[in-house]
């Protein structure tokens, strides 16, 4: 990551303080309880927000290190928990810091209290854009814009199909994402060949 001469300069304030942790593809960065007592800073990686509901897990949405982001900047500004948790998708880099230690940084520094408001916008409304894709948008749209944002993120057209993903993240059966991508198929979207797809 590339960071800008700001974010290396807020990053020193965490010198003494916090610490770098590495985690690896599935690793859980925090949970519900775990998310009151650190704060979490995405610094390199992709890491998702899971609801588990029943013992099935569900991804909420992803955060990713175009800019250096708080994870979880929502125990902040309230007292309420998460009710879910936080994976690694890929590799990541993560600073913690106590949360007493962050709040007493925040009171003296406007770029981290812009960082904290931020981040919770945008949480907020990655919540709802979620809520408004599972409740309105059909399941073959749902499966379609989900096989586009992970080709896009590979830089290819041709990927191998991510049943296991597309199952978490949209909370769907082996049978109902099968039928849907025979559908996508017969409208021209995309050419399943074996475990292999290309989009169209």
């Amino acid at each position: 990551m590339n960071k800008s001469s700001i974010e290396k300069e807020f990053l020193t304030h965490f010198e003494g303080i916090g610490y770098y942790k590495t985690y690896q593809e599935g690793d859980k960065i925090f949970d519900e309880v775990e998310s009151n007592k650190k704060i979490f800073l995405l610094i390199e990686g992709t890491i998702a927000f899971i609801l588990n509901n029943k013992h099935k897990e569900t991804v909420l949405f992803e955060l990713n290190d175009k800019e250096i982001q708080i994870i979880n900047g929502h125990s902040i500004l309230t007292k309420d928990t998460y009710k879910y948790e936080c994976k690694a998708l890929e590799e990541s880099q993560i600073l913690c810091v106590l949360k007493e230690e962050f709040m007493v940084l925040m009171q003296d520094n406007m770029f981290i209290h812009g960082l904290v408001h931020k981040n919770f916008e945008k949480v907020y409304a990655l919540n709802l854009e979620w809520l408004t894709n599972y409740i309105a948008m059909p399941t073959t749209e749902r499966i379609y814009n989900t096989l586009k944002r992970i080709a896009e993120k590979k830089e290819t057209k041709e990927i191998k199909i991510p049943v296991k993903e597309l199952m978490l993240s949209l909370g769907l059966s082996k049978s109902m994402i099968h039928k849907a991508l025979n559908e996508l198929e017969k409208d021209g979207k995309l050419e399943k060949k074996t475990n292999m797809i290309t989009l169209k």
